[in-house]
């Protein structure tokens, strides 16, 4: 079965999948260490809007890669993001509770940063190989170079942040207090376009030029 243009059946139901997954992760972070607010409330619909809006971005990802072919993977690779996203904060916030974590003890957070860390590129390793990429075969080699390009990825995340916050002032009426985070926007827009390039041509450039 097939829906749209291209679109499968598997990139469906990975794109529900994912989306439910992220959903109910949000949903559960929220739950369980939320503030109080109001529309708290009503977080649970996450779980179906999220996995809504991953449909709708694979299938316009499919679709618009009749023109621009990179889209086709670009959009499961987003979609991956999001998921590992909340998977690493998910996990993060699972250790720091397991290791009753409080402010002041860095080597806990330390450990509890490292293990959601490697868990989140596992975890987006084995989803980018097998549906953004669609790559067979690799080993331990592949996924050596897949965690050597993204801690590049991260690292130059980090100097964007810095150089953002330590080079730049406040800017477009931007406060003080709210700089840090155009910075990490900037920063988080070139880490991502720097993953999907050295996973597609570094990575898995065997199966994408197949």
């Amino acid at each position: 079965m097939t829906v749209g243009n291209s679109y499968t059946q598997r990139d469906f139901g990975l794109s529900v999948l994912s989306g439910v997954i992220t959903g109910l992760i949000v949903y559960l972070m929220l739950l369980y260490g939320g503030s109080g607010q109001s529309w708290e409330t009503y977080s649970w619909a996450l779980i179906i809007i999220v996995p809504a809006l991953f449909v709708f971005g694979t299938w316009l990802g499919t679709l618009l890669a009749n023109w621009f072919s990179f889209l086709h993977s670009f959009s499961r690779f987003v979609v991956v993001g999001f998921l590992n996203t909340a998977v690493d904060f998910g996990v993060l916030a699972l250790l720091l509770y397991l290791l009753q974590y409080t402010d002041g003890q860095t080597t806990k957070l330390i450990v509890a940063n490292t293990g959601s860390f490697l868990i989140a590129v596992t975890n987006s390793y084995f989803w980018n190989k097998l549906w953004s990429f669609e790559s067979r075969g690799g080993g331990t080699r592949q996924f050596a170079q897949y965690v050597a390009v993204t801690v590049v990825g991260l690292l130059l995340n980090d100097a964007i942040i810095y150089a953002g916050t330590t080079y730049f002032q406040p800017m477009f009426g931007v406060s003080a207090g709210n700089w840090v985070f155009v910075a990490k926007a900037v920063g988080t827009v070139v880490s991502l376009i720097w993953n999907f390039v050295g996973y597609r041509f570094i990575v898995f450039k065997a199966s994408t030029q197949s």
